[in-house]
């Protein structure tokens, strides 16, 4: 006779579910860890690119929507969002907060509906971040 017992597909069903039980969770931490490096990358462009204004132009900008446009920072990812550009007193200085959403939408991103929060501010060369 041919084909396989009924044993031997309960084995093997087993092992997949074993090996499955143990690479959702890894997967899940890789995810995280990608998202939190893409907002860290991208905030290290957005204080780049407003030294980089501010040597234009003697101030930070505090418009995000011109530093997207015009100089290429990415304000929403698919898993991580910009908000809250806020600049001192005389443009000398600002503060930016960063959003990683990985277990809600990214539309829904924001404070208290996110999984990390960062913030940058001017002097910074990388980001503060914690955990939610």
């Amino acid at each position: 006779m041919k084909g396989f017992t009924l044993i031997e597909l309960m084995i093997v069903l087993a092992i997949i579910a074993i090996l499955s039980a143990v690479a959702i969770p890894l997967y899940d931490g890789y995810a995280e860890r990608s998202a939190k490096a893409e907002l860290d990358q991208e905030l290290a462009n957005f204080a780049a690119v407003q030294e980089d204004y501010f040597n234009s132009y003697r101030k930070y900008s505090g418009n995000l929507a011109e530093l997207a446009d015009y100089y290429g920072v990415t304000v929403q990812g698919t898993r991580f969002v910009i908000k809250n550009l806020t600049v001192g007193s005389g443009a000398g200085s600002y503060s930016v907060d960063g959003y990683v959403c990985y277990s809600v939408p990214v539309a829904s991103c924001g404070a208290g509906a996110n999984d990390y929060y960062c913030k940058l501010q001017s002097g910074q060369e990388q980001p503060v971040c914690t955990k939610n």
